[in-house]
């Protein structure tokens, strides 16, 4: 089985997991796909090549550190300076960047043309750079950030125009906003117009002037459109195969349910067990500790593997404890340190 995962800071709202892991049933591809938690680009990339990760996708904030990271990187990511992707190949990772089809995708698949249209986006961060490259060669774009150096920076680098905290009355000229924040900017509803169009890459849940633009005929488009036609390109990168479209839009909007394994990663005497307890009680799922079933089917501690056996005999029985579990429905896991 071939493992993949998306790493962020948050992390449990990502829809990634469902889409992929849909999208790997339908083609009957032996993979899974998982929820990586980790505080930093630089943590994510080095535990997903230790499980021995085939892919990872970054999610915010992560992305502008994995572009410093990775071993090689396309040219889109080259330009956009973040990646999104990696592909872990003989020990290298290989970066790219698929925002900007994330982009491209989630406005002109819904109808929004964007010629000549004026165009705006607040943020400065990885999706905000890929969105500036995605909509240049459409018309210059307006960038606005609460750090007016890093919009001035991406206005430089792409051709736009940079405007700090108090640009939001230009809004109100534009016909295209893209929203690329990790909390709700305080958009006042004078810059809202009938005609507009707003596309907020934060899914993770629904923010209060929404209801608002809608009544004032803004139109709308979900941050799961995005994630979905940026992830087209990875999916086919992972399984070597034609992405289900279907497939992955029916498993974009079913309903969540907690299910499947949640793996708790760190190092020795980090709190893996403690933690994995509480939480296997809070969500009602069994706890598996495997170190536990390790020593249990040995009979000897972990400690004694590792003298007498050596690390390498360890991990080989950690991964087969590991590869026992793919077909349970639900657990917290707590692996080795």
């Amino acid at each position: 089985m071939k493992l993949f995962g998306v790493a962020g800071d948050p992390i449990l709202h990502s829809r990634s997991p469902d889409l992929f892991n849909g999208g790997f049933s339908a083609i009957s591809f032996d993979g899974r796909y998982l929820l990586l938690a980790s505080s930093s680009a630089k943590e994510a990339i080095a535990v997903a090549k230790e499980i021995g990760f085939s892919g990872l996708n970054i999610t915010s904030p992560f992305k502008e550190e994995a572009f410093r990271l990775v071993d090689e990187v396309e040219d889109v990511a080259k330009e956009v300076e973040a990646v999104n992707t990696v592909v872990f190949s003989e020990g290298r990772a290989r970066g790219l960047n698929t925002d900007v089809e994330g982009v491209r995708g989630a406005l002109l698949e819904n109808g929004v043309p964007l010629s000549g249209k004026r165009i705006a986006v607040l943020g400065a961060g990885g999706s905000a750079r890929a969105a500036c490259y995605a909509l240049s060669s459409y018309g210059r774009v307006s960038i606005l950030n609460r750090t007016l150096d890093r919009a001035v920076s991406i206005a430089e680098k792409f051709g736009g125009d940079a405007y700090g905290p108090g640009g939001w009355e230009l809004l109100r000229e534009m016909d295209i906003i893209v929203l690329c924040l990790p909390i709700e900017p305080p958009i006042p509803a004078s810059v809202l117009r009938p005609g507009q169009t707003i596309l907020n890459a934060n899914y993770s849940k629904a923010w209060t002037f929404e209801d608002r633009a809608r009544i004032q005929g803004v139109k709308l488009i979900d941050g799961r459109e995005w994630l979905f036609f940026q992830a087209l390109r990875p999916f086919e990168l992972f399984t070597s195969s034609e992405a289900p479209k279907g497939a992955l839009r029916e498993a974009l909007c079913r309903p969540r349910r907690i299910s499947g394994l949640i793996c708790l990663c760190g190092f020795m005497g980090s709190g893996k067990t403690t933690v994995g307890k509480v939480l296997a009680e809070r969500l009602n799922m069994p706890f598996v500790d495997i170190d536990e079933r390790i020593e249990r089917k040995t009979g000897r501690t972990v400690e004694e593997i590792f003298e007498r056996d050596g690390e390498h005999t360890f991990r080989r029985l950690e991964e087969e404890e590991i590869r026992r579990m793919k077909d349970m429905e639900k657990a917290v896991v707590a692996v080795g340190g």
